[in-house]
């Protein structure tokens, strides 16, 4: 690819390497001095940096560095994006995206040690590249520059440590659109154009328009061809006059479908309810091993009506970093579409607490009146019951009628495995969610169970709802344990992740997560001092019974003994996960236990106070 331009310095990993033209040196100088990297520096200093650099051309997909290969160089993204990935034990994770203006390697230089990821160009790019011998000299003549690429070397090495949020700094702006099946993808393309356009200037790109801009049939030429070089022009030019780009890709895989595909920083794939999900040529190609390395595909479900199903059908064969419901003629869930698809989603995290998790509903209710939209809700325990409601689209006062119902009733029974037999929860839960799916939701919904059978957290993003929440719901000891279709053992997600921000997080693009927790200011248990370490039940259910009884020591409750110490032992790891949140919310429930359900109505006001004192005025 790009055989005809003049001063190469060499191809390596299929891309092509070049000293800096006359052409291009003004245009880097330009950009170098826009970065808050570089501003300080005078413009004789810019053209000095400048000159230590080569440009690196390379086709979206193909391989820029190799995780622990020994080359030493940096690189700067002057156009495109690279995708990092790490490889251990066989597996690949997504580290982060390298947009214009990022730079990355620069760990694995100031460290003279192998490359720390697998650095991937996800759309044809251009990237500035610093040698070894170039970045000693930048050291050497402007130290404070070199200073804060160090600083940002030990920022990266540090997230690096945590769980990462790994959205990109400057958001998306090009969109690749795609059809899934035998679908039009062209209604969307409209449509999302008229939705763009008043945040930020936006252009379709069709193949007639690229054909028309050069007077001649050019937009189907391949990467081997004179004229890609041409095009890619035209495109990086477009890129610095708009906000937003939309490729409209033709029905099928041709040339112009793949260069599409290659200028993304999203692939959307388009898919009709009314389609078979089979898949298309353009697909074929697009989930192939062949050619893996692209920008996170997203699935958007066009529907014809509110009804939703079958959505399983399209995700069995499709691996997607995520999926949307869209209907075009319903003006609430196509604004949902643009916030998520803009990194303006607001998400919930709702925490467990037994009867302290009816504070939640409290907090929905301020939502609900400030008319705050709750794009994402992810629960555990208690807080995947409530979640439910803002899911299936009830409003607060459906809440409480369902709330009431779990509230009032107990069936106990001879505790070999529960003490409840659990029988009355999962029917109120069924008669709740029918036979719904989580996938078939228009609000992206997840809960968490905890398998212990595999000694990890089960994230529960499809499959039945009722179910879903059942298993979260399954506090050991209080309710019966859920069995998976495996044949594991599902109980309360609580146990190992009651504030399950970083779930969510992985899920949303950008946006703002709000993490509600309902548990109390002071500790629950207060000290006591008793000798004896056995206990009958029968003698403290006598001293209940009959006042004139032998006094026993006041012991705690089972159930809350069982609860506080599924608490406290995931309370250390909602210190690791919570900075990944923008909001936490507070809302005290001092003075309530985990079993006290008869106190549902004050909870709720606790919730709807703490909520109205504490909503950040930034959310609406």
């Amino acid at each position: 690819m790009l055989r005809f331009l003049d001063g190469r310095l060499g191809r390596e990993a299929g891309m092509i390497e070049k000293q800096i033209t006359k052409e291009d040196f003004e245009k880097i100088i330009s950009f170098l001095g826009r970065l808050d990297l570089f501003r300080s520096l005078s413009r004789s200093s810019l053209k000095e940096l400048a000159s230590s650099m080569s440009m690196l051309f390379c086709e979206g997909g193909e391989t820029i560095i190799e995780q622990e290969e020994t080359t030493s160089a940096m690189y700067l993204v002057f156009q495109g994006m690279c995708r990092l990935y790490e490889k251990d034990n066989g597996e690949e994770r997504l580290l982060s995206e390298a947009m214009e203006g990022q730079i990355f390697g620069e760990m694995s230089l100031l460290a003279n040690h192998p490359k720390f990821a697998t650095a991937i160009a996800s759309r044809d790019s251009i990237l500035l590249k610093w040698s070894e011998s170039g970045y000693k000299l930048l050291e050497k003549n402007h130290p404070a520059v070199a200073l804060n690429i160090s600083k940002q070397a030990i920022k990266h090495l540090l997230e690096g440590k945590k769980s990462k949020k790994a959205p990109p700094d400057k958001g998306l702006r090009t969109f690749a659109i795609i059809p899934a099946g035998d679908s039009d993808h062209r209604p969307f393309v409209r449509y999302l154009e008229q939705a763009l356009s008043p945040l930020l200037p936006t252009i379709v790109i069709t193949k007639e328009l690229c054909n028309e801009h050069f007077g001649i049939n050019i937009a189907q030429a391949g990467v081997e061809e004179n004229y890609h070089a041409q095009i890619s022009a035209w495109l990086q030019s477009l890129e610095s006059q708009y906000g937003y780009l939309i490729f409209e890709s033709d029905r099928q895989m041709t040339p112009w479908t793949k260069r599409c595909l290659r200028q993304a920083d999203r692939i959307l794939l388009i898919a009709e309810d009314t389609v078979y999900p089979t898949y298309n040529s353009i697909e074929m190609h697009l989930f192939s091993e062949d050619w893996k390395y692209h920008s996170a595909i997203e699935l958007i479900l066009l529907h014809a009506s509110y009804i939703i199903s079958g959505t399983s059908n399209w995700l069995k064969s499709r691996k997607v970093a995520g999926f949307h419901h869209l209907m075009l003629n319903s003006e609430s869930i196509k604004a949902k579409f643009i916030r998520i698809l803009t990194g303006q989603a607001i998400g919930v995290v709702l925490t467990g607490g037994g009867a302290r998790g009816f504070a939640h509903i409290g907090f929905l209710k301020a939502m609900e009146e400030k008319r705050i939209p709750i794009d994402y809700i992810t629960g555990v325990s208690m807080g995947a019951l409530i979640a439910v409601a803002p899911a299936l689209g009830h409003s607060t006062e459906e809440m409480l009628d369902f709330a009431h119902r779990f509230a009032y009733r107990h069936q106990y029974t001879l505790p070999l495995v529960a003490l409840t037999t659990g029988k009355f929860i999962s029917d109120m839960l069924h008669s709740i969610c029918e036979d719904a799916l989580i996938e078939d939701l228009w609000t992206r919904y997840t809960c968490l169970s905890a398998n212990i059978t595999e000694t990890k957290l089960k994230i529960h993003d499809e499959g039945l709802l009722w179910l879903a929440i059942r298993a979260s719901l399954s506090v050991p000891g209080i309710f019966p344990p859920v069995y998976d279709s495996s044949g594991n053992l599902l109980v309360d997600g609580g146990i190992l992740n009651n504030m399950p921000v970083d779930i969510l997080r992985r899920r949303m693009y950008k946006g703002k997560i709000i993490c509600v927790r309902c548990s109390p200011r002071r500790d629950r248990f207060k000290k006591k001092f008793i000798k004896d370490t056995s206990v009958s039940g029968w003698k403290l259910l006598l001293q209940k019974m009959l006042p004139f009884y032998a006094r026993s020591p006041e012991y705690d409750n089972i159930g809350d003994i069982i609860l506080e110490s599924m608490n406290a032992a995931s309370k250390n790891f909602e210190k690791t996960v919570e900075d990944q949140g923008d909001y936490v919310i507070e809302l005290d429930t001092t003075g309530f236990t985990f079993h006290q359900f008869d106190q549902l109505d004050a909870l709720i006001e606790i919730g709807y106070r703490s909520t109205q004192d504490n909503l950040p005025s930034g959310l609406f």
